[in-house]
């Protein structure tokens, strides 16, 4: 479409929830490396410049590798064993709340209550599975635990919530099926409507304030419905629970279970289209299947202000996501402006797939560019072992990422492919990379230059190395 209707081809090229950060000087790691999970098209190619990593990029990628602040709008956190993350979580957001010094001695309820009463959506974690010790109903309890077991302790709850909790809206309630709600200017019940994805706090109707003496005492009524604040619907409550309120008895019923559940957490799937002030976004590291890029887009792109990413182990569970056999757009079969058939050894990886392991048949869609595709493709017609974008860990601890490492008769060789010398930033950058590669790995760099003859000074190199 680029070609036959330019005039008629719109894209996106400013990310504006992060926009204001940028203004202000606040801070842009977070749209640098959100730039990282883009998903490029099938010519791996915007206005016909190669995509592949570029060394401001991987720059980025060897600060995140070392941890702690990136910027004013990014902090990086590692975690390890499962059974730890939600305590590192929960202080991770404790710290931010009060703006790094740390809770002290005032109570962990009190201090997510000044953080969240003014706007619940301004502290949000984000994780892209539901189950398991990372996902939404793990971390969920733990932070219920945290700051609400003493509520819980004295007036129950009603389906796992109680007062002052942070609830989702998980059922869309429209005009067809609205929910009855008490609207404090004209002090009546009416009909609202609720949609899925709408997030607020849980509060005591005004009639049930004794619930709150039950808390303080021992002594009282247990909790049997509550009203729930939403932060698009300023002075209207919604009601929940046995003898919820409406405009004729107290005997109306409306299920917690079927329509709220906890927010302190939800998926990443479930935060599309939403936005936060400040975002702790979990990233697991997994064996079998990375999180897809997409997600990863998704998740960093809702902080307006500023992300913690919560990395599993090391950099690598980042990494992974990034590769393009983890996006998942072209694994779907589609027909927009062109068909798309998505490839079979891509969507079956049993039996073959590494992370930097290249498919023979793959190489297209795995690499960034198109010189690393014929380099590739050199490789495995002359059946050289090789690894794609391999983290490379030096003595002190920093990290580069080789555009191919290659095996051969015992010795590694950490081939880079060098795309845009013509560039001054870009060469500046190269000479300092060189100097590392000296410094750690000396004998071990080859590389290439981008020209119309690199097929055969590739295939020369690879003779070299080869005998």
């Amino acid at each position: 479409m680029s070609s036959s209707y330019p005039t008629n081809l719109g894209g996106l090229r400013r990310n504006l929830r992060q926009l204001l950060n940028k203004v202000r000087s606040e801070g842009t790691a977070i749209v640098e490396l959100s730039e990282l999970f883009i998903v490029d098209d099938e010519d791996k190619c915007a206005d016909r410049v190669d995509s592949s990593t570029r060394p401001d990029q991987e720059a980025l990628i060897e600060r995140i590798h070392a941890g702690g602040t990136v910027d004013h709008d990014l902090e990086v956190i590692y975690w390890h064993e499962p059974e730890d993350l939600a305590d590192t979580l929960i202080a991770a957001m404790e710290r931010r709340m009060t703006n790094g010094t740390g809770p002290g001695d005032l109570a962990p309820y009190k201090v997510w209550r000044e953080a969240l009463d003014a706007d619940p959506t301004s502290f949000q974690i984000l994780t892209p599975h539901r189950g398991e010790l990372h996902g939404v109903e793990a971390l969920n309890e733990a932070c219920q635990s945290r700051i609400s077991k003493f509520i819980i302790d004295r007036i129950g709850t009603v389906d796992g919530i109680t007062l002052a909790d942070k609830v989702i809206q998980v059922r869309n309630r429209p005009k067809s099926n609205p929910i009855w709600a008490y609207e404090a200017a004209t002090r009546r019940q009416r009909k609202v409507e609720v949609f899925n994805g709408e997030i607020g706090t849980v509060q005591a109707f005004g009639f049930d304030q004794r619930l709150w003496r039950t808390v303080k005492t021992g002594f009282g009524p247990r909790l049997k419905r509550f009203a729930v604040q939403f932060t698009r619907k300023h002075g209207i409550t919604v009601g929940y629970g046995r003898d919820v309120p409406h405009d004729k008895s107290y005997s109306r019923k409306e299920s917690v279970e079927e329509n709220l559940e906890l927010a302190y957490a939800v998926s990443i799937h479930k935060a599309q289209g939403s936005d936060f002030a400040h975002t702790f976004v979990i990233i697991p590291s997994s064996a079998k299947r990375s999180v897809s890029a997409e997600l990863v887009y998704t998740a960093l792109t809702r902080a307006s202000r500023h992300c913690t990413l919560l990395l599993q182990r090391d950099i690598e569970s980042l990494l992974d996501a990034r590769r393009r056999e983890n996006a998942q757009t072209p694994q779907i079969n589609s027909f927009v402006f062109s068909l798309h058939v998505a490839n079979e050894a891509l969507i079956d990886r049993r039996g073959w797939y590494e992370a930097g392991k290249i498919h023979e048949a793959l190489s297209g869609e795995m690499l960034r560019s198109k010189s690393e595709v014929i380099i590739a493709n050199l490789l495995h017609e002359r059946n050289i072992p090789f690894r794609y974008e391999q983290p490379l860990y030096a003595g002190d601890g920093t990290l580069r990422l080789p555009d191919f490492t290659v095996t051969w008769a015992g010795k590694t060789y950490y081939w880079e492919h060098l795309g845009r010398l013509d560039l001054a930033d870009y060469a500046d950058a190269w000479k300092k990379k060189r100097a590392w590669y000296e410094r750690w790995f000396p004998g071990q760099l080859v590389t290439t230059e981008e020209d119309p003859r690199l097929s055969s000074a590739a295939a020369d190199l690879i003779e070299e190395i080869t005998n």
